[in-house]
């Protein structure tokens, strides 16, 4: 393309990627100078979407929303004298229908004749008329089936490899015979499967870096090198070779093979271009930061291709907003909340940028600004269906996380009716997963379920992973909150995957946490602690304090499993130094069990106390059962019979009230009536507890404790033995599963084996201190001389 264009008081020079308004160059972000290009040089008609995806992005997985906001900050660069230049067809794409001339590059020379403004019913007529080219077809494929539009309808009898074929030059684009084709692969490609695949993501921000270079090379997406790297014959693959065997696989002209080290100096990166000339290593870079590392090492890959930096992409700069959205991928919220804040003092009533201050206002937990930017840019008669319907659906999610399901649903509707007017796949995807948790909320998995396989299915046709994550890591969260351990491990490795594969440490973060919880939930206390200390590694590197006090208090849970209080206690202290007060009552709630698991009863009555201040302050309609149950049992064990009757009698009233608190006033009736010497009314009512938590997969090993020591009194023996091998109880890394086992071992006459589950329950407990501890040491002690052996 060398052509130079004018439009309104605009010059378009395409050949030096260069705008002018009135005689001033503009900084224009690169893919906006390459919309704007492609919409002038195509005038005469309008521009499908698939079209100007791969026209300008040069690949196939573009969600249609990267579009949209593409085109709203091309209205922006143009300003009120040409904003509607690019008019949008409802279920199309766009045209440009601004008077344009046409300026010859060489002076001296006449020029083309400019074509005739459009008339205002030239597009309906365009966009029902035959077509000129040869229609689309739906081709199969892993990729995108969505942007197939512009394959030619000859591909319809051709076999699987042309088609294939078609797919590969589609994923890179048809953009000038003569740039290089890059995919890039990383370093440790020794390792098989999955694990392979965990660096991708951070080549994403390299990926950037090329294909926002001038004239720089078509780059494979990561998701295109994933598929490839997924491929069984290319697991298999000698690591040599493997370089050779992708440039086949994806008909890349250039591998780029990138190794990216993190160590006490920082980010180390080494990168080797494979080209059909040889091999060339590139300078070694090093740098505090990632994205800098990257950056350097993009520009020693284009010189090393002969297309360097030029003058030219210095002045155009790099996009403002896009700047500060890119920063909140990364996790670095708060840097993306100051940028976005001089957005809007720059560009004041600009409802995208106000949406999005109130989006990283949210996740900095600053709720009120959050709300009042939102609603300000609802206000403004400039916001259009996007972003209207965008801005509701910001509010249903905080409506959702304070619990008002009602007012979320209302926000939901407003959403969806403004979306309708924009066919937009993504905020239908978006809808859908708000009313997804809506019914999860409600309990009615079987439409829970349904509406995430949709959302899932609008998420991969867009391609947003990372909303892909969100509805997995839901799906994970409910799933444990009805005892589904196994099904909420697969649902957060799902969400890791997907977290990982885009460099979002962020969503990692949480899906780490997550999987934390869930492997406690489940005994495997060991794997818990693992992911734990990963998930805090990766939330120290993000301004994300919602992920970072997730990341602390998964820890802080670790470290009880694993005996180790003084840790808990520290991590805990940490993640309430920034915590919001709706948060806070969870923490002290957990500082209670921390002093429990020690035998200090009394601190920990202090702690749970206070959690309960806290809550009925931040969250009023929340009962707390679980909170005065643990005061029951702390304050029996600390002498207090009375304050543990008090706290029975208000969990009585409570489920009243509520229904499902039903199973903690049982439990604390359970626990007065065995301190009473009530055994039969004792083990009645630990039964119908006992039922009740497997049903819901909430059983545990307190639980375990309690009512074992009323059975050992009562001599049913078999039952123990039945609560023993309970399989949905998560126990053998349990330090009370070991001293319940000991107890029965020696009343089985099993000395020796009761000796070996008392020492390794004591090796278990860590820090932690029960008085089963004591009894069962007791019982161990060999008996006075003529006394009669315990018998089944």
């Amino acid at each position: 393309m060398s052509a130079r264009y004018r439009f309104d008081h605009f010059e378009l020079r395409v050949p030096e990627r260069e705008l002018y308004r009135n005689g001033a160059l503009l900084s224009v972000e690169p893919k906006v100078f390459d919309l704007l290009a492609y919409l002038v040089a195509h005038r005469d008609r309008a521009v499908g979407r698939d079209e100007l995806i791969a026209g300008v992005w040069g690949r196939v997985d573009v969600a249609d929303t990267t579009v949209a906001q593409a085109i709203l900050r091309l209205r922006r660069v143009l300003d009120a004298g040409a904003r509607d230049a690019v008019r949008t067809l409802p279920r199309h794409g766009y045209r440009w229908i601004a008077p344009t001339e046409v300026i010859p590059a060489d002076p001296a020379a006449p020029a083309p004749p400019a074509p005739e403004a459009p008339d205002a019913h030239a597009d309906a007529v365009r966009v029902d008329a035959a077509p000129t080219e040869p229609e689309a077809i739906a081709t199969p494929a892993p990729v995108r089936a969505s942007r197939r539009r512009f394959l030619p309808r000859a591909l319809a009898a051709g076999t699987s490899l042309a088609i294939a074929a078609a797919i590969l030059w589609a994923a890179f684009g048809g953009g000038g015979a003569d740039r290089p084709r890059l995919a890039i692969l990383p370093g440790d490609s020794t390792a098989s499967g999955s694990s392979r695949l965990d660096d991708l993501g951070a080549l994403e921000l390299l990926r950037r870096d090329l294909v926002a270079a001038p004239d720089g090379p078509v780059v494979l997406t990561i998701d295109a090198v994933a598929r490839a790297l997924a491929d069984p014959g290319v697991q298999g693959e000698d690591v040599a070779r493997l370089p050779e065997r992708l440039r086949r696989s994806t008909g890349a002209s250039d591998v780029l093979v990138v190794d990216v080290q993190r160590g006490g100096d920082g980010i180390s990166a080494r990168a080797v271009l494979h080209r059909s000339d040889g091999i060339h290593a590139l300078a070694p870079v090093q740098d505090a930061r990632l994205d800098r590392a990257l950056g350097r090492l993009a520009d020693a890959t284009l010189a090393e291709l002969g297309r360097p930096r030029g003058a030219a992409a210095a002045v155009q700069g790099t996009d403002a907003l896009a700047q500060a959205l890119a920063l909140q991928a990364q996790g670095r919220i708060r840097d993306a909340h100051d940028a976005l804040e001089r957005l809007n003092a720059a560009t004041p009533n600009d409802p995208e940028i106000l949406s999005d201050l109130g989006s990283t206002a949210c996740a900095l937990e600053r709720y009120e600004a959050c709300r009042r930017h939102v609603a300000a840019a609802l206000a403004l008669p400039a916001i259009d269906d996007w972003q209207r319907a965008n801005a509701h659906l910001l509010l249903a999610r905080r409506h959702i996380d304070l619990g008002e399901d009602e007012a979320a649903a209302t926000e939901v509707a407003a959403a969806e009716e403004a979306a309708a007017a924009t066919s937009d796949h993504w905020l239908q995807a978006r809808a859908l997963q708000l009313r997804q948790l809506l019914a999860m909320n409600a309990d009615d998995d079987a439409t829970a379920q349904e509406l995430a396989r949709r959302a899932l299915t609008l998420y991969r046709l867009v391609g947003d992973a990372a909303s892909e994550a969100d509805v997995e890591h839901d799906l994970g969260r409910h799933a444990a909150g009805h005892g589904r351990l196994d099904d909420a491990l697969n649902h957060y490795r799902a969400s890791l995957r997907l977290s990982r594969a885009r460099g979002d440490r962020a969503r990692e973060t949480r899906a780490l946490s997550s999987i934390s919880k869930a492997f406690g939930a489940s005994g495997r206390y060991r794997e818990a602690n693992d992911a734990a200390r990963e998930a805090l590694a990766a939330a120290e590197l993000q301004q994300d304090p919602a992920a970072l006090r997730s990341s602390l208090l998964s820890s802080a849970w670790a470290a009880i499993q694993v005996g180790k209080l003084s840790d808990a206690r520290e991590t805990v202290h940490r993640a309430l130094r920034d915590a919001p007060a709706s948060a806070r009552a969870s923490m002290y709630a957990l500082l209670g069990i921390i002093d429990a698991a020690g035998g200090r009863y009394r601190n920990a009555m202090a702690s749970w106390s206070e959690a309960l201040s806290v809550g009925r302050t931040s969250d009023p309609e929340d009962p707390m059962a679980a909170v005065h149950l643990a005061l029951a049992y702390a304050a029996l064990n600390d002498g207090d019979v009375e304050r543990a009757r008090a706290e029975a009698a208000t969990l009585v009233d409570i489920s009243r009230a509520h229904a499902d608190a039903s199973g903690f006033a049982d439990h604390a009736a359970a626990l007065l009536a065995a301190h009473d010497g009530q055994l039969e009314q004792a083990s009645q009512r630990y039964r119908r507890v006992w039922r009740s938590a497997r049903s819901s997969g909430s059983l545990n090993q307190q639980m375990l404790a309690d009512y074992s020591d009323v059975l050992f009194r009562q001599g049913d023996l078999g039952a123990v033995e039945a609560l023993l091998g309970e399989p949905t109880l998560p126990a053998q890394e349990g330090y009370l599963y070991q001293l319940v086992k000991a107890r029965y071992l020696l009343r089985c006459g099993q000395g020796v084996a009761a000796r070996a589950a008392f020492d390794r329950g004591l090796e278990l407990a860590g820090e932690r201190y029960h008085a089963l501890v004591d009894v069962t040491r007791g019982e161990l002690a060999p008996p006075p001389p003529g006394a009669p052996l315990a018998t089944r």
